[in-house]
């Protein structure tokens, strides 16, 4: 495929070099299970290795050498050791889903061309159907946020924790807690945000509201610079009104700029007033597209 999806991109998918839960367009909680052990010649040590809820990456589904040609069940691009966890039918509906948006996608351009479909194209078809991109356990659809959290969450500015459980894995998302402001920081690519900004920051202080749109301002700043789409240059001041004008119909409370900003807020903010799921182009193997 495009990409082949290996243990690595599940076992760490924040820290690993393909940053492909950012392509998610189905979801996964199953333990990697070979039945290995009625097998004595085959590797023993891969029984119920520890793994949290993973994303599938598009790529997976779209071979690189056949044109015309989208794929699902067994067939997606993934290593024979995670075969052991994608083969399960909720997440082998899941891919089914999404092979069938990709191809009636690829179906409306002159060339026909699956892989030429944007990732964020089809992200957001399958979440307008309803699809989880992001396994978070924490924010089910009927949350009232949870289109924003799953699209902050694709484009990796706000990240979950994985937890391994044998048969019940998952990834919290934890949308009423806090954030401080340096593990917030540390999640924007250094393209995305200048070093010298960092710097100025305290890392342990929890993030404000206040502090929010500061970096949303400076964020926007960036993305001005290198976005496709039209961002219109507001200072933080005016980021602020519409902010407040907006949050109520966000359906957010409590807008008192010096208290600590939540997790759904925050994802709400950003989705809103910067649209990094939008003005963040990804290509399949998750890399940001300046």
């Amino acid at each position: 495929g495009l990409v082949r999806f290996r243990i690595q991109h599940i076992s760490d998918p924040f820290n690993e070099t393909q940053p492909l839960y950012r392509t998610g367009i189905a979801v996964g909680d199953y333990p990697i299970d070979h039945h290995h052990r009625k097998n004595p010649e085959a590797p023993q040590h891969l029984g119920f290795y520890p793994i949290p809820s993973f994303s599938v990456p598009l790529g997976a589904l779209i071979p690189a050498q056949a044109h015309g040609l989208v794929v699902a069940e067994k067939a997606i691009s993934v290593s024979n050791v995670v075969n052991g966890t994608t083969r399960l039918q909720p997440c082998v509906l899941l891919i089914g889903q999404a092979a069938g948006t990709l191809a009636a996608l690829a179906t409306k351009r002159k060339d026909l061309q699956a892989a030429l479909v944007p990732v964020r194209t089809v992200q957001r078809a399958l979440l307008t159907s309803g699809a989880y991109l992001m396994p978070y356990a924490d924010v089910t659809p009927a949350h009232p946020h949870f289109m924003a959290i799953q699209r902050i969450g694709a484009t990796g500015m706000l990240r979950g924790k994985g937890q391994p459980n044998a048969w019940a894995n998952r990834t919290w998302f934890y949308p009423d807690s806090t954030i401080a402001t340096g593990q917030f920081l540390s999640a924007i690519p250094p393209a995305l945000l200048g070093i010298k900004e960092r710097d100025q920051a305290d890392p342990n202080a929890l993030l404000t509201i206040e502090g929010s749109l500061r970096w949303l301002y400076l964020l926007r700043q960036r993305a001005a610079s290198f976005s496709k789409n039209n961002i219109p240059q507001w200072d933080v001041a005016k980021i602020s009104e519409l902010a407040q004008a907006n949050w109520k119909g966000w359906q957010l409370n409590d807008f008192s700029l010096q208290r600590p900003i939540t997790r759904s807020e925050l994802a709400v903010l950003l989705d809103s007033l910067l649209d990094p799921f939008s003005n963040y182009p990804v290509n399949h193997q998750g890399v940001i597209q300046l």
